[in-house]
């Protein structure tokens, strides 16, 4: 489960952060084509928390698997 919404928050993040930029351009009197970004803070900050997040969910999904191939099977007593 852990995988999935690490994939799903990756995805935000991913959104996230290609719509937080957006392109002005201005073309002067004199034809000079003046081109400026502007950052939106909050989608940069929402893309790096679902990425904290993310790597957060991979990281336990891993320490789960590893826990499970660690786990030795009791014989069950008679």
């Amino acid at each position: 489960m852990e995988v999935v919404l690490a994939v799903a928050a990756g995805w935000g993040a991913y959104a996230c952060w290609h719509n937080s930029v957006a392109t002005v351009v201005t073309r002067t009197d004199d034809g000079a084509v003046l081109e400026s970004h502007r950052y939106f803070g909050g989608l940069l900050a929402a893309a790096i928390g679902l990425g904290t997040l993310a790597a957060i969910l991979l990281v336990d999904a891993v320490r789960q698997v590893a826990l499970a191939v660690r786990a030795r099977h009791r014989e069950p007593k008679a």
